[in-house]
């Protein structure tokens, strides 16, 4: 894509833009990409990953690791200049910060309703 205010593809679901990082470039810099700002209304969703890095942010996010069928492998607060993954993961999504607040359940469902049919080869 040629537009550089909006390098991902993207939806708008639950008040969030979600975005999805296809490319390598869009997948290196991630959160890095955006505002602090931005990125409090944000949520990118790597397909095809096991593993997220914040290297270069300067702020923690809420990361959530997916199988292949979107359900929740793992959770966490990742804060600058750490990794974290999972090697039975197919996907990770991103998410605000405040996000580590929803009860786990609650964000299963609402993960399984945005992403349930995406398929990524």
């Amino acid at each position: 894509m040629s537009n550089k205010t909006e390098p991902f593809p993207h939806l708008c679901l639950s008040g969030l833009h979600w975005h999805v990082a296809l490319r390598f470039s869009q997948r290196l810099l991630g959160l890095s990409y955006y505002r602090v700002e931005q990125t409090k209304q944000l949520a990118l969703l790597f397909p095809n990953c096991q593993w997220v890095h914040s290297f270069g942010l300067r702020h923690r996010f809420f990361v959530v690791l997916l199988s292949a069928d979107w359900h929740i492998i793992k959770s966490r607060v990742v804060e600058p200049n750490q990794v974290h993954g999972d090697s039975q993961a197919s996907h990770a999504l991103e998410l605000p910060f405040r996000f580590q607040l929803l009860p786990p359940v609650e964000l299963q469902k609402q993960v399984h309703e945005k992403c349930r049919g995406w398929r990524f080869h």
